[in-house]
């Protein structure tokens, strides 16, 4: 959690995401101004580039370059929203979405040949 607090700080930083990302809740308290819902999907590991959606904010493009791995391939972002990948290769992956009055933040871990995909969406 605190990783994420201090990447959501340093895209703040610099206008990538709204500054109530920000105080979304620390640990032990619950969201103060940020409206936060949470989709969770499971899927086959990708064997061809395949695309996931970022909520409203855009879509993400995976491969599965070995059977314990994934990569982003691309990111399309919807208009008025920002992205930056956080972590683009790996046993997990991150991007982070942010428009003028939201922000999405979709991650994708691969569990055995299972991808698991969680897309969080803050307003």
């Amino acid at each position: 959690m605190r990783r994420h607090l201090a990447l959501a700080a340093a895209i703040a930083a610099v206008g990538l995401l709204p500054a109530l990302v920000l105080s979304a809740g620390s640990a032990g308290s619950g969201p103060a101004s940020a409206d936060c819902s949470v989709a969770m999907k499971s899927d086959h590991l990708p064997d061809v580039p395949a695309s996931f959606r970022a909520g409203a904010a855009g879509v993400v493009v995976l491969t599965s370059p070995t059977i314990r791995s994934i990569a982003v391939s691309s990111v399309a972002t919807a208009p008025a929203f920002r992205a930056i990948v956080d972590k683009a290769r790996g046993g997990s992956v991150e991007v982070y979405f942010g428009g003028k009055d939201s922000q999405v933040v979709f991650g994708a871990e691969a569990v055995g040949r299972q991808l698991e995909v969680r897309v969080t969406s803050c307003v």
